[in-house]
């Protein structure tokens, strides 16, 4: 049935609407790209978000849940289920909706030109209309190419340091190298299918063995690499506005468990000024040769750092990162005012290949030493969980981060909570914490906070991984 299972779009015709098309972890964003159309445009914009997400609605304006699994899903299950849908699944099946296109006619009769745009950029998503929609974003056709893993460390070895790796073609070559490989790595390997995100395709091990029981496809290639241990792991956020131009937002320090599964950041990094400083460098230098390729918009950077404070480049994510909300936020309230956000960064290098002139880099100093940090957690469930409450969003992200450098506060949200009486399937996520204080100790208490309330929301209660 080519319907939504939720919706409650209410157009305006004092505004001008664009589309965000993706998973509701992204919808606060949806401000930062308003303001990016009104200072390009000087009109007002109102976003029309479509989402797959089966959560709890009632936080969301403008909103269509699209997902045509959902109902044999529940029916199967006997109660409300929420699980993730590959975003290449999803975006293929928006564009091939007859609701969305009769949506898209709508809004068509009533303004010249469509933005869409997406937390990454799909090949899968083809909306009709060329003239009249253009993504906001990365080009959609260098995605499949960008996040090859195995393409990034042949490229991004020039210009960023990396561990010992190798790319082999096929199970048989894996074997051959995983042998050669283990020889000199002697606290393990990374190994990696050539696509891979979250940790999904991809495994610590320390015996060659649980890698071939795994990765079992002939035709796959993949990256090997020597597992090195570490004391953190930074993520850094930029954008990309041409081959010459490259803005770094700021440092944060991941949660990885168990080698290589993502729960949640922490900004600033606690990583020395020195460190920071290389890694912005690294980050500017793999922006530089993404933007040779016609890449624009917002990416980020992926390092370990061990205790001997070497850097190494891990990965870079073509698309906006898990944070991108956060940094945006904070930027707000570290930045001038007026000055361009990370999306009016991105809307005008898509519009004009260049950055705007009038950004703005971060006193990184001050940050480092600052009052105002921020952490977030992300709880995926590993097995399939009931809920037993709904946790709604007691106010808006921002306005937490307003209130902290206005008044010192610190205080922590949930966001996107999958609601009450609710099977969560495994791999997909309960909720997200969001927490900010004017010191670090405040922010990892309330985060203590956040992660103990999502688990107890449910039955059977996880440990807390934080």
């Amino acid at each position: 049935m080519d319907e939504p299972l939720f919706t409650n779009i209410d157009l305006d015709p004092a505004f001008t609407y664009f589309l965000f098309i993706g998973e509701l972890k992204a919808y606060g964003l949806n401000h930062f790209v308003a303001k990016a159309l009104e200072r390009e445009f000087d009109t007002p914009f109102k976003a029309i978000s479509i989402a797959p997400d089966l959560i709890d609605t009632t936080a969301f304006t403008n909103l269509t849940v699209f997902n045509s699994t959902a109902r044999s899903e529940r029916e199967a299950a006997g109660r409300k289920v929420a699980y993730r849908t590959p975003m290449s699944v999803f975006s293929g099946e928006v564009s091939k909706s007859t609701y969305i296109r009769s949506l898209l006619d709508t809004l068509l009769k009533q303004q010249d030109h469509i933005f869409v745009w997406m937390f990454e950029s799909r090949p899968e998503l083809d909306l009709g209309h060329p003239d009249k929609i253009t993504l906001l974003g990365p080009r959609a056709d260098l995605i499949e190419h960008l996040n090859d893993k195995t393409w990034q460390y042949e490229t991004f070895s020039k210009v960023a340091p990396v561990v010992d790796f190798m790319i082999c073609c096929g199970t048989d070559a894996l074997e051959q190298g995983l042998k050669e490989l283990g020889e000199r790595s002697p606290h393990g390997m990374f190994v990696s299918a050539s696509h891979s995100a979250g940790g999904a395709q991809s495994m610590v091990c320390r015996c060659a063995k649980d890698a071939l029981d795994r990765f079992t496809c002939p035709e796959t290639h993949y990256l090997i690499s020597g597992y090195t241990p570490h004391t953190h792991d930074p993520t850094v956020l930029a954008v990309v506005g041409n081959e010459n131009e490259v803005y770094v937002a700021g440092v944060a320090d991941m949660n990885i468990v168990d080698g290589n599964k993502f729960r949640g950041s922490t900004f600033p990094s606690i990583l020395p000024a020195n460190v920071q400083a290389d890694l912005r460098d690294y980050t500017a230098a793999v922006g530089r040769e993404l933007g040779k390729l016609g890449f624009r918009g917002i990416y980020g950077c992926d390092y370990i750092v061990t205790e001997n404070e070497d850097i190494f480049f891990i990965e870079v994510n073509a698309r906006k990162q898990g944070t991108t909300m956060e940094f945006c936020s904070a930027l707000e309230q570290l930045l001038p005012d007026k000055a361009p956000s990370l999306f009016d960064m991105e809307c005008y290098a898509v519009l004009h290949d260049v950055l705007p002139t009038d950004c703005h880099e971060p006193d990184f100093d001050a940050i480092i030493n600052g009052d105002l940090h921020w952490g977030t957690f992300n709880h995926k469930v590993e097995t399939d969980v009931v809920t037993t409450d709904v946790i709604k969003q007691s106010l808006p992200e921002r306005t937490l981060f307003e209130q902290t450098v206005a008044d010192g506060l610190h205080g922590h949200i949930i966001l996107e909570h999958a609601g009450d009486d609710v099977l969560v399937k495994a791999g997909t996520f309960l909720g997200r914490v969001v927490a900010v204080a004017a010191t670090r100790k405040d922010m990892l208490l309330e985060l203590k906070n956040g992660t103990n309330r999502l688990a107890e929301s449910i039955v059977n209660r996880e440990t807390n991984r934080y």
